[in-house]
């Protein structure tokens, strides 16, 4: 007869063990926010790490794979409420702003490639980091500008450069990724038609995601709560379709975000509850990276990251501070906006764990590089992007938003 008590010792179960991780999340979240000035999201990314330097993710089964759903439900939500701000009738209108989209991604990644290879690392792995380190992290971005209400120039420009640079980011990492499929001996009809078929395709589903949203909208009005429903199953759905068509889960919902921002005012077709969803989903994507990143690869990787991160704050500044004149911006703001990219996490990750899935022999080392890079721009960028937002004026600090009290 089977005993009614728990065995024993008794064993939590990983949900129980990623329940009082949030829960820990959101306490720091707001001891970080209230106690340090600090926004909320690195609370979010400490609990995340130190349950990984605890061993957590290990103990608990909470392993990489087993968080991945939630990451892509998170970092997909996120990046689509990042294209939805995107202006792109505002690229046509300053090509200096275009230009500069291009020059901080391309001079940025050049830099991190050369800088890697004179370390000693090949060359295939050294342009998959570098494709990797174009990329802003979207999911900072968006949760940095909201809880901080920041609206001016600068923010404006890093939705749109953040967004782009994600763009390229993905692009760019799928077609290297496909070179080095050639090199190391795949056909090459299939090498090259890969990438073709998961552009093309993700655009597609993008543009009936986009559709579909539209359509609701005329319909019924998403601003209740019943919208956030629509647009959460919506999105769901289209990801649902997006795997099962081998498409990216990254590009669908950032270009249907991007298209959308074309076709609807986004302040009268969002449901209030949905800066809450991106709150909430933001506070599950840090924690689920943070417990997938191993602080130890800063042991083995640490040099290369720094080289990375120096890289790429360059490439960033360079074009941005060149072209202030031109697209707009006084030096103050430029120097602002160059620092504002820094973060780095969500998509790098993603493209990480799955070129070092899809190449386990070469994607060691990318991994190690991208992971310790991941677990330094993590803490450092938030903290970047919210004091570059408050020396700009386009965003209060905490303090002056608490009306000074704790």
């Amino acid at each position: 007869m089977p005993g009614f008590l728990p065995d024993w010792p008794i064993t939590l179960p990983a949900l129980m063990w990623l329940a009082m991780a949030l829960i820990l999340a959101g306490l720091s979240g707001e001891l970080a926010h209230r106690v340090f000035r600090l926004p909320r999201i690195t609370g979010y990314i400490l609990t995340g790490l130190l349950g990984s330097v605890l061993g957590l993710g290990e103990r608990t089964a909470l392993s990489q794979s087993s968080l991945r759903p939630v990451i892509d439900l998170a970092l997909a939500f996120l990046l689509f409420d990042l294209g939805t701000r995107v202006n792109l009738r505002w690229l046509r209108h300053n090509p200096a702003l275009a230009l500069n989209s291009l020059l901080e991604s391309l001079i940025g990644a050049t830099v991190v490639a050369l800088l890697l290879m004179a370390l000693g690392l090949d060359t295939s792995a050294a342009l998959i980091v570098a494709a990797l380190s174009m990329a802003t992290s979207p999911a900072i971005v968006v949760r940095v500008v909201t809880e901080m209400r920041a609206t001016g120039q600068v923010t404006e420009r890093l939705q749109t450069l953040a967004a782009l640079n994600s763009l390229y980011a993905i692009i760019t990492v799928k077609l290297a990724s496909a070179g080095l499929a050639l090199i190391e001996g795949g056909p090459s009809a299939l090498a090259w038609l890969g990438p073709i078929y998961l552009l093309a395709g993700s655009i597609l589903v993008a543009l009936l995601l986009a559709r579909t949203i539209t359509t609701l909208n005329r319909r019924t009005d998403l601003r209740e709560d019943n919208g956030l429903l629509l647009l959460l199953g919506s999105l769901l759905f289209a990801l649902a379709l997006a795997e099962v068509l081998k498409l990216s889960p990254l590009l669908v919902p950032l270009l249907a975000g991007m298209s959308l921002s074309l076709s609807s005012d986004r302040s009268r077709a969002w449901p209030a509850h949905f800066g809450l969803a991106g709150s909430v989903l933001a506070a599950l994507l840090f924690v689920a990276s943070g417990l997938s990143i191993a602080p130890a690869a800063l042991l083995t990787a640490g040099i290369a990251a720094v080289v990375l991160i120096a890289g790429r704050l360059l490439g960033k500044l360079l074009p941005t501070l060149l072209l202030a004149r031109k697209s707009g911006l006084s030096y103050r703001q430029a120097l602002a906006l160059g620092l504002a990219l820094t973060p780095m996490s969500g998509i790098a990750f993603v493209l990480a764990a799955d070129f070092m899935s899809d190449f386990p022999e070469s994607g060691g080392r990318v991994g190690e590089i991208a992971l310790a890079s991941l677990c330094i721009l993590e803490i450092v960028g938030p903290i970047v992007l919210q004091r570059m937002l408050v020396w700009t004026g386009e965003a209060q600090s905490t303090a002056e938003r608490s009306g000074g009290q704790p």
